[in-house]
């Protein structure tokens, strides 16, 4: 189904109109709603104010169609003149992705659809990814992981992976909600090449992975490189070792999305765009991932708008020095005790200690009896 922007934009307001109403216990269906779309009178204390008759979203096959809104914003963002999403093709794609025009299944092929969207109230957690995989039977596949001093261990293999992008309640109207939106977006269009990033990490200290299924049972390379990474990440926090995975994605993704933090940061500092009440404190985690590119010489601003300063884009995440960036700006925001919603729980970690990857024998056996894991980043 298509429909034109207007349209679009009169069932974004229903959408906010049957949010409140859930929210404050109010049924939708005993408000008096006048018929017809009358020219919008003056406004005075005496004129109520008109609701539109439609109550239906739009339609969607990928993404919860409540994000699609989001994705227009984020499609019509426009600095000194310049439209974000015709300047930088990362954008695009997330525009494409929000708005339902592109199949995540073409990108990460064992995602499961739709897209979810939800609402959080958590305080100091303006927004998040959550993903949340299941494993698949042992009768049909299971991992066999081995370190370099020959010990083996048998862990599942993971599929059927949902993500839901978060946003807290109170950004829901906010302009810097396509921002953050942007930023989880992006990190579901680059998954593949985290999950594969980290395993060379592991390969690189001696480990090595096989996957061993049944007959007619087919395995993929992105199913194996996800299930190496939930496998070791959960390995890792049954030792209460630093997450890195985790790590990796949730600070790879402000490295990716620089130049749009940046430079919504900088309008904001120009008076263009204002910040809900309540949530300044994001503004630290805009200004020090600016700052930390900025000294990288990763970005650069032009025009009042930051861009890359690679041909490339943004930095290539396979790249082996995409490590030591996440590393490197792990150590910067930790020195400038800048922890607002970017580190979170992460910010006494000892970057020493994040690449040491325990022994498979010491696992207590945990990696075989989980049967799903779910994780925020």
């Amino acid at each position: 189904m298509s429909i034109s922007r207007r349209e679009f934009l009169e069932l974004s307001l229903v959408g906010s109109l049957l949010t409140a109403c859930n929210r404050f216990g109010i049924d939708p269906t005993k408000i008096s709603i006048p018929t017809g779309t009358p020219t919008p009178p003056i406004p005075t204390e005496a004129t109520p104010t008109t609701r539109p008759t439609e109550t239906r979203l739009p339609e969607t096959n990928y993404v919860d169609n409540r994000l699609v809104r989001y994705g227009y914003e984020l499609a019509d963002w426009t600095v000194n003149g310049q439209r974000m999403v015709k300047k930088f093709p990362e954008i695009a794609q997330a525009v494409e992705l929000l708005t339902d025009k592109k199949n995540p299944a073409e990108i990460i092929s064992f995602i499961e659809l739709p897209i979810t969207f939800d609402f959080i109230d958590i305080d100091k957690e303006f927004s998040n990814l959550h993903f949340l995989g299941n494993a698949i039977s042992e009768n049909q596949a299971i991992m066999l992981l081995t370190d370099d001093s020959g010990n083996v261990v048998s862990a599942k293999v993971w599929g059927d992976i949902f993500f839901t992008l978060n946003l807290h309640s109170g950004l829901e109207n906010s302009d810097v909600a396509k921002v953050l939106l942007y930023h989880h977006s992006q990190q579901i269009l680059d998954f593949n090449q985290y999950t594969k990033a980290f395993r060379k990490l592991l390969e690189r200290q001696n480990k090595s992975f096989k996957v061993v299924s049944a007959e007619g049972f087919k395995v993929n390379e992105d199913m194996e490189n996800y299930s190496v990474a939930i496998n070791m990440q959960n390995l890792m926090n049954e030792q209460n070792l630093p997450p890195f995975f985790n790590i990796m994605l949730l600070l790879g993704g402000h490295i990716r999305t620089a130049i749009a933090e940046a430079t919504w940061l900088s309008e904001f500092q120009e008076g263009r765009v204002s910040m809900p009440y309540g949530f300044e404190s994001m503004l630290a985690t805009f200004d020090g991932t600016r700052k930390f590119m900025e000294l990288k010489n990763l970005i650069r601003k032009n025009n009042g708008i930051y861009e890359w300063t690679s041909e490339n884009g943004p930095p290539d995440i396979e790249d082996p020095t995409f490590i030591d960036l996440v590393d490197e700006m792990l150590i910067f925001f930790s020195q400038q005790e800048l922890q607002a919603h970017l580190l979170g729980p992460y910010h006494n970690i000892d970057v020493r200690d994040l690449h040491y990857i325990p022994d498979h024998k010491d696992t207590s056996g945990a990696l075989r009896s989980i049967d799903h894991i779910s994780l925020e980043v």
